[in-house]
């Protein structure tokens, strides 16, 4: 993974995933956004999550059993070192694995088929090359 202006990339030769915090306009809350942006609809060496074909909340992604949520809420009332060590915890165990399988179209396609991405999170462009046999 590679760092860049506050935003994490996983390249692979047909998707960059990206994931970033999104901060709240009402207070101190964070969003974790994954983004996975297929490279044969564009030429985006950094896209950030809002502009990629397929965009989801890590909270949803992850679903509500992570605490994802809480965790990044700073008013929830979880020390820090508590907060710190379950979110490394939570990225690198839940998150982590999907998105290096959503680095491929097929490991894309195979998420999808499973109910891990919902049709709704797919915009045009995905839909298109998870339904075709070629892409």
């Amino acid at each position: 993974m590679e760092l860049h202006r506050r935003a994490w990339y996983l390249r692979s030769d047909e998707v960059i995933v990206t994931c970033d915090l999104q901060k709240s306009q009402y207070g101190p809350v964070y969003y974790l956004n994954v983004g996975f942006y297929l490279r044969a609809y564009g030429e985006e060496a950094y896209p950030k999550s809002h502009v990629c074909d397929i965009v989801v909340r890590a909270g949803q992604f992850l679903g509500e059993e992570t605490n994802l949520d809480e965790l990044l809420d700073l008013e929830s009332g979880i020390p820090d070192e508590e907060r710190i060590v379950v979110l490394y915890a939570v990225l690198s165990e839940r998150l982590g694995p999907p998105m290096k399988t959503g680095a491929s179209i097929a490991g894309l396609r195979a998420m999808l088929a499973d109910g891990t991405l919902p049709d709704y999170m797919l915009n045009r462009n995905a839909q298109e090359a998870l339904r075709s046999d070629t892409g």
